[in-house]
């Protein structure tokens, strides 16, 4: 269990024992943990703070492996999001109005899309086919292997997608002011989702899983 907080620490807990393994005081220094994604494999996981460093951390020994300035490109100030896909071959990161995909392997950028807002969810699909929900209450479904495609934009929301989870053909989403979906995903030549059903719970949703 790796976990991250305000004051730019991050934690390794073992989850054998539930003892904390390793703490580093500074691993994202002077700076927040805006979000950590861990491989599929268990091994290494990616961690983004608002120092604008992108980190890659050895699960195994617990240890930092490598660390990238995403400074001067197109995210601004902040970086929101870092998530593998599901193989864990590739991985986004997005913040502002950028979405990049990264190959694990060459470790550098292999596409690029922009989004006509802020994105505030991520989600892949599979491992070419991205959705991104954003601030304006808008879903934007994109294939990044094929840049020919035009992108598909849904709007579920009159406020902004806060929170969302896909698994197995299934898209759980939340907004800001409380909605709460489930939708049923078609991929096929064109994306389509089909809401099964939705409630609003009375409250700010922050995150949500499934």
């Amino acid at each position: 269990l790796v976990s991250g907080g305000s004051d730019g620490k991050m934690s390794f807990i073992k989850s054998s024992n539930w003892k904390v393994d390793k703490v580093f005081e500074k691993a994202h220094k002077g700076s927040s943990v805006n979000f950590i994604s861990v491989h599929p494999s268990g091994k290494l996981a990616l961690s983004i703070g608002s120092d604008l460093i992108l980190r890659t951390w050895n699960l195994i020994n617990g240890r930092q492996a490598f660390a990238t300035s995403l400074k001067n490109k197109a995210f601004g100030t902040t970086v929101d999001f870092v998530q593998w896909s599901p193989s864990g071959d590739y991985f986004l990161v997005a913040g502002k109005d950028t979405i990049e995909v990264w190959s694990t392997e060459q470790a550098e950028v292999i596409a690029t899309k922009k989004s006509e807002a802020r994105p505030t969810a991520v989600s892949w699909l599979s491992d070419s086919d991205i959705l991104v929900g954003m601030d304006n209450g808008k879903l934007l479904f994109f294939n990044w292997e094929d840049e020919e495609e035009e992108a598909t934009l849904c709007e579920i929301y009159d406020n902004r997608v806060k929170a969302m989870k896909y698994l197995d053909g299934y898209l759980v989403t939340a907004s800001s002011n409380g909605e709460l979906n489930i939708w049923k995903v078609i991929l096929e030549d064109k994306v389509e989702i089909d809401m099964i059903c939705g409630v609003n719970i009375g409250c700010r949703l922050i995150c949500l899983d499934i």
